[in-house]
């Protein structure tokens, strides 16, 4: 078994076993008191400012090993699928910025009624 493939299959694990992982991380800020282990999401694209959200709309979680943190700089370990191959320098993947305004069109259209409901935020289109 690869170490590649431990991170997503754990079926065959041996105990005992003993390595070191790379994990993507990121230093952000929130306006918010936050707990070591939390889900947060990014709230702008330079990847530096998130907010408490639930674990399905998460691009990460709060250092699970610090303590409660509120306007200061703090570590965000980040989901797999938010990064590419992970060194010491990686892209945190966020969508085009005009891929999303063509959805957000799209979506105006479809819901004319509503028409400025719908906005960019974090990547999504989200309706308010």
């Amino acid at each position: 078994m690869s170490k590649e493939s431990i991170l997503f299959d754990s079926s065959n694990l041996t105990l005992g076993l003993k390595d070191a992982l790379h994990v993507p991380i990121v230093v952000v800020q929130c306006d918010e008191l936050l707990h070591g282990g939390e889900w947060v999401r990014f709230v702008d694209a330079e990847s530096n400012r998130v907010i408490k959200c639930d674990q399905d709309e998460s691009h990460g979680f709060v250092n699970p090993y610090d303590t409660p943190f509120d306007n200061k700089p703090f570590i965000m370990f980040l989901n797999p699928d938010m990064t590419g191959p992970v060194r010491h320098e990686f892209d945190i993947k966020h969508k085009e910025r005009e891929t999303l305004e063509e959805e957000l069109e799209r979506q105006r259209e479809e819901d004319p009624n509503c028409a400025e409901c719908w906005q960019i935020e974090n990547g999504k289109i989200i309706r308010w």
